[in-house]
């Protein structure tokens, strides 16, 4: 027998084989894709979750340096520069993301901050890198810090007026009379229904923690006790302008005002859009973690996690604002509790009537509420309502 006729026969694979294994690997890719994605979610949940539990933290640990809760905003008389660097005639509001930095691993940005507050230079909270060639916004102002930020969601698109972005906000609890900048200073009428609450101006300025300390809640004011009272919710940075998740519907001019109004302003057709007028992009609810605006750094449980925001003006910033926490995670938001735990919310927790009067309107007219009309999600928002919540 010749060698040949000794040798193996070899084949390759054929085009049937051939599409068979491309088949089996596409199906295997297609079952563990979904199951990475979800792990990687799952990673960025949990990461969101320990930066509330440090915001968390931090408040307590403010606390027990000044016996206080650190204030929604301060304002003060000292002025911002403007871009050409000249005086803006602008008074610096402090919010209180300013005052938790030292308890957040952010000490120098804290010193570099107020140093330049008590010059009068302050860059006006919506300063950025690209206005300008002011090297300090660079190297201060607009540095991202990571406990603010929450990494399920994306990153604010047009930062020409952004600095520090924030996703997550104090409560105010269900009222929109009590972050709102205009009636401070025309000395309103105010609930305080949540654990944050601001100073007006002539009470003290940042470097005097005197006044501060004589006028901002301390945890015994928290009478319906710190785990069933709504410290920090998150809230998405950024969408497009007429999105619900991350979009602002402005120019609700109703009074007295409803959260339904705002509802109203979901388009019908579809129901992640805006109707109406809205914010533009340049103006991103979590662009700018230095301006005390409501939707800047502010929440309001009047409507459910996931619901649209909304504020009373067009053009002025200085309105009533339906600050709706908001997520990228599926079917709800996380927040932090006063106590400093952390839970997520579902996003059909129970929200009660969104066409009652809002407590803080209520309270002007002289006849405030006590429990919250907006259900154990605004109840959860009120510090002092007496309201039994039950499992939530």
């Amino acid at each position: 027998m010749s060698r040949q006729g000794l040798r193996t026969k070899k084949h390759g694979f054929t085009l049937i084989e051939l599409l068979v294994v491309i088949a089996i690997i596409a199906t295997l890719v297609a079952i563990l894709l979904p199951a990475v994605q979800q792990a990687r979610e799952a990673a960025r949940r949990s990461n969101c979750k320990n930066n509330l539990k440090q915001l968390g933290l931090a408040v307590h640990n403010y606390a027990d340096v000044y016996d206080c809760i650190p204030p929604l905003w301060v304002a003060s008389w000292f002025g911002h520069q403007d871009w050409g660097g000249g005086p803006s005639g602008h008074i610096q509001q402090t919010p209180w993301t300013i005052f938790v930095l030292p308890y957040i691993e952010q000490s120098p940005l804290y010193d570099a901050m107020f140093a330049k507050m008590k010059t009068g230079t302050l860059p006006v909270p919506w300063a950025s890198n690209t206005n300008g060639v002011d090297p300090w916004i660079r190297q201060y102002y607009t540095q991202q810090i990571p406990v603010f930020l929450c990494p399920s969601d994306p990153a604010v698109q047009d930062t020409a007026y952004s600095n520090t972005q924030l996703n997550y906000k104090a409560s105010v609890g269900d009222t929109i009379g009590d972050n709102n900048v205009a009636w401070h200073r025309d000395g309103g009428v105010f609930p305080y229904r949540g654990m944050f609450r601001p100073i007006g101006l002539g009470w003290s300025t940042p470097q005097d923690l005197t006044g501060i300390r004589g006028n901002v809640f301390k945890f015994r004011d928290i009478t319906d006790g710190l785990s069933n009272t709504l410290m920090f919710a998150e809230m998405v940075k950024d969408g497009r302008p007429n999105e619900v998740a991350g979009g602002v519907a402005v120019d609700l001019n109703v009074w007295p005002p409803r959260p339904s109004a705002c509802l109203a302003r979901i388009n019908p057709a579809n129901p992640n859009e805006l109707t109406g007028t809205v914010r533009p992009s340049s103006s991103a609810p979590g662009a700018r973690a230095w301006h005390p605006l409501p939707f800047y750094i502010s929440a309001v449980t009047a409507l459910p996690p996931n619901g649209p925001m909304c504020m009373s003006y067009a053009n002025n910033d200085q309105g009533f604002t339906y600050a709706t926490p908001s997520s990228r995670h599926a079917g709800g938001i996380n927040v932090a509790l006063g106590d400093g735990s952390v839970r997520f919310i579902s996003e059909n927790i129970h929200s009660g009537d969104p066409s009652a009067q809002d407590p803080s309107s209520a309270s002007y007219e002289g006849h405030p509420y006590g429990s919250s009309p907006y259900g154990l999600w605004g109840n959860l928002g009120c510090k002092n309502d007496g309201a039994v919540l039950g499992e939530f």
